[in-house]
């Protein structure tokens, strides 16, 4: 009984950290692995690790959780995928 008791109360205080949050952006890529979000004010950049996903304000989904090892943004007009190094404020 009790270690159900321990095991639930250890689901609901590390439920919340697992969670992923998804973004809608228009991102613009400035240098090699590097895009800037538009329309943002201070500006956001999202570092990127081997993405050749060239163009100017394109729409894309940022798939990120502070601590996940598999942040993602999904370029939603060329069906392709990025994994995320770090984004800078």
């Amino acid at each position: 009984m009790y270690k159900v008791i321990i095991i639930s109360v250890f689901l609901f205080l590390f439920s919340g950290n697992a969670s992923a949050s998804y973004y809608k952006v228009n991102v613009t890529r400035i240098a090699e692995n590097l895009y800037r979000v538009e329309n943002q004010y201070p500006s956001i950049y999202i570092v990127t690790n081997y993405c050749y996903v060239y163009g100017y304000d394109m729409d894309a989904i940022v798939d990120y959780s502070q601590f996940s090892l598999s942040n993602k943004i999904i370029f939603t007009n060329q069906n392709q995928t990025c994994p995320i190094r770090k984004i800078i404020r």
